[in-house]
């Protein structure tokens, strides 16, 4: 197995991590804000500023978990490069089409979403179609990410056949010296 060549944490791993931080911090007053409007008597503005908190507050704790990650092993990127797959051949190619079947999945629902707007509400019905597209942006954002891994999966896949078949090659060439 190859010995993976960790390159210099405290190059552009570190500064990425700094980035996303100091921008996590920056979001920290807008939570504030975001709590005080939470607890509004109008319905309306209750349940936007409520849905904007929760996601707000998940993306601040997914921004940290990156910039943390990044910090004490950014080489992690890098070693989803490596010629040697974490997963056997069979098992990134099943978790490659389960992937695809959640990425047709969102794309699905994206469609789904969007003709149900276009069917039930009228022009007029300004928040239900904001709140609509917010549905059918998270759903993007899901299937952006889910194509990510679907595309690191096909990779492992083949570096997994490729050891396999590598493998296989040096057994025989082993064998036709013996």
């Amino acid at each position: 197995m190859k010995q993976s060549k960790q390159p210099d944490i405290g190059g552009p791993y570190v500064a990425y991590a700094k980035s996303i931080e100091r921008h996590a911090a920056t979001e920290a007053d807008a939570l504030v804000v975001l709590e005080r409007l939470a607890t509004t008597p109008d319905p309306f503005m209750r349940l936007i500023a409520e849905l904007v908190l929760e996601d707000e507050r998940h993306h601040h704790a997914l921004m940290l978990q990156i910039a943390k990650t990044m910090k004490s092993s950014g080489y992690i990127v890098d070693r989803a490069k490596e010629a040697d797959a974490p997963l056997t051949e069979e098992a990134a190619f099943v978790a490659q089409r389960e992937v695809a079947k959640l990425v047709r999945g969102e794309i699905g629902g994206i469609a789904l979403l969007r003709a149900l707007a276009t069917q039930f509400l009228r022009d007029e019905d300004v928040s239900a179609q904001a709140l609509t597209e917010w549905m059918v942006l998270d759903s993007e954002k899901h299937a952006n990410l889910l194509t990510l891994l679907e595309r690191h999966l096909k990779r492992a896949t083949e570096r997994a056949r490729e050891e396999r078949l590598h493998g296989a090659s040096r057994v025989r060439q082993e064998n036709d010296l013996a």
